[in-house]
């Protein structure tokens, strides 16, 4: 017993160490950019903390992003400074952490050898380090926090002997949940886990369902409780800075819409609900692909390369739901999640698959392994399914495959042909055939001194490489983060504009953007929100009503919003015309201001309709 049990603390150091170095790599190559780039809502938010105003900026109150993470960054600044660095630095500190510790959780149900594996090919991911070293979100501390507290509710399931220790790491972990739930609103699905845990154990296995009923439930209470507090603050201080429905409300009102990245198309009737999860799934296991592989994948829900990880996930998950008798905590946390998602009415972003990544490929794990039992077991009718998939897959390529670039329809017939030639001989073959055809791959090797057998070779190398390539993507990524160029950064036509206006206009002046958390950072002047309509009389109504003067057009960055900007600007400059003028002009953006008599025929109280520019545009 001794010799495994001291193997195994080595092979823990050894997994520590390599995901530690990698920590310190995302550390020490972090974006040095002079302030800050791309998003700046959290630190505008913990600014306000630190000023001890009103949750919010901007002239007004935030009730989006829940105030977890900006008293997190207010806190933590007073040992850290409040520099861009130091912030980002903090988010790869947090990564780290919850790399380590998803390596606990996953060598806790499974193998240490595949635990590791899956943690290091995630460490590895080129997204995961860009994002990490250039980005102040709520993901990467959510990601570790909710990996802390499944790690410990497992620790605590299998106390016998409850000692001051105990009821120590007991009422930490309810501090733990209801922090967590104060970082990010999608810790629901944590609430949801730990609810359909505790009640599947009550129906599969009475005793222990009673035990976790008594040890989880009050400090699951305190988290709902938590969550419903955030939910009736942020419903109270709801500020509608237009009349169109979505991103000024809160996520439960934004369900409704049929798609919150383009909230002209109005709101969603059941049709639209129903097929949603079946859009949302391609994107996520297309994440998870190019999570693990390091290459980024097309969503389609006709490709081989995210429909069969799609099929595995979900065997897997399956199985492991079967195994556990109703489903272990993970089982439920990875189905909750995930379905909140599947219902999600944004756009799919690889970072939102994040927190639950080494999940997924737990279950993609799992699911290759149950397909490989069957075709030890029932190769027929194994190869008949595989067969059928291939060819339905293939046919679907080509009909909606056609002009789509990527994923490109040669490769899909491709990898579809393969599987299907793969297929065939199982169709006459019988059960064992599999594992006998197998047999050479189970021949020993030594490697580093140790007995493997090549089959395991075989994965080991392919990791191996994955990973290395993976490090050398992250490696060019590090350099440039060294000695960054802001002018290259996606924003930077909105922070040039806003410095334009910083220096160009009153300290009351109000500003209109799409990127408003930048322009507010860099111009230090009141910005609104520029809506993506392209109705001119809601778009002039709001900039009478919020007495704008400068209107900041980019262009070739604006894609997550639609319809983008400029093609608002342009149909609100259609229906008023001369009503603005172009007063700075970058590579990238425009400044408009509005026009100085139409602001006069304002402050007479004349309504934009009434006002002598329209009347000339007519």
């Amino acid at each position: 017993m001794f010799t495994p049990f001291k193997n195994a603390r080595k092979f823990d150091l050894v997994a520590y160490a390599l995901i530690l170095s990698l920590g310190t790599m995302e550390f020490v190559l972090s974006s040095h950019a002079a302030s800050f780039l791309n998003d700046t809502s959290y630190v505008e938010l913990a600014k306000s903390v630190l000023n001890r105003a009103e949750y919010g900026f901007n002239h007004k109150p935030m009730t989006q992003l829940p105030p977890g993470l900006p008293y997190l960054l207010a806190f933590l600044s007073k040992f850290f400074g409040f520099s861009y660095l130091s912030m980002v630095r903090l988010m790869t500190v947090f990564t780290t952490m919850a790399l380590l510790i998803s390596y606990r959780v996953l060598s806790s149900i499974q193998d240490r050898y595949v635990a590791a594996a899956f943690s290091l090919l995630l460490g590895t991911s080129p997204f995961l380090f860009q994002f990490s070293t250039t980005m102040i979100f709520a993901d990467m501390p959510y990601f570790f926090a909710s990996m802390l507290l499944l790690w410990l509710a497992i620790k605590l399931d299998v106390v016998k002997q409850w000692r001051l220790r105990q009821y120590v790491l007991w009422f930490a972990w309810g501090v733990i949940l209801i922090a967590t739930v104060l970082l990010k609103s999608v810790a629901i699905a944590l609430l949801c886990a730990f609810c359909g845990w505790m009640g599947a154990s009550l129906i599969y296995n009475r005793e222990a369902g009673k035990r976790r009923l008594r040890l989880f439930c009050f400090m699951v209470l305190a988290g709902i409780v938590a969550e419903t507090g955030w939910m009736i603050w942020s419903s109270k201080h709801q500020f509608h800075e237009w009349s169109i429905p979505g991103y000024q409300e809160n996520y439960v009102a934004q369900l409704r819409l049929k798609n919150a990245n383009e909230p002209e198309l109005g709101l969603a009737n059941w049709q639209d609900v129903a097929v949603r999860p079946f859009h949302t799934a391609d994107d996520i296991s297309a994440a998870m692909v190019g999570l693990f592989i390091h290459k980024e994948m097309a969503p389609a829900w006709y490709s081989p390369g995210t429909l069969v990880p799609l099929i595995l996930i979900v065997l897997g998950l399956v199985h492991s739901f079967k195994k556990t008798g109703g489903g272990g905590l993970i089982e439920w946390y990875f189905f909750s999640y995930e379905a909140m998602f599947l219902f999600w009415p944004w756009d799919f972003e690889p970072r939102f698959f994040l927190p639950v990544s080494p999940f997924a490929f737990l279950y993609a794990w799992r699911g290759l392994s149950q397909v490989w039992l069957s075709l030890v077991d029932r190769p027929r009718l194994t190869g008949l399914l595989t067969l059928t998939l291939s060819g339905l897959g293939g046919v679907s390529s080509l009909l909606w495959g056609r002009g789509v670039l990527h994923p490109k329809v040669s490769w899909c017939l491709l990898i579809w042909g393969i599987l299907a030639l793969a297929a065939i001989p199982f169709v006459w073959s019988h059960p064992g055939a599999a594992r006998r055809a197998s047999g050479p791959l189970a021949k020993r090797l030594q490697l580093f001194g140790r007995s493997i057998s090549l089959r395991h070779g075989f994965v080991t190398g392919a990791i191996a490489a994955a990973c290395v390539l993976g490090l050398i993507v992250q490696l060019r990524i590090g350099i440039e983060n060294l000695s960054p160029s802001v002018a290259r950064n996606d924003y930077y036509p909105d922070i040039e504009a806003a410095q334009w206006v910083q220096t160009h206009s009153e300290p009351d002046s109000v500003v209109m953007a799409r990127k408003d958390d930048l322009v507010v950072h860099y111009s230090d002047r009141r910005v609104v929100w520029f809506p993506p309509s392209r109705d001119a009389q809601i778009l002039m109504d709001g900039i009478h009503r919020y007495g704008v003067e400068y209107v900041v057009v980019s262009y070739g960055n604006d894609t997550y919003w639609r319809p983008t900007a400029q093609e608002c600007f342009s149909a609100l400059k259609r229906a008023y015309p001369g009503a603005f003028q172009p007063v700075h002009e970058g590579p990238r953006y425009t400044v408009f201001e509005v026009a100085p008599e139409l602001r006069q025929a304002w402050a007479g109280d004349a309504t934009p309709k009434d006002s002598k520019i329209r009347l000339q545009g007519k």
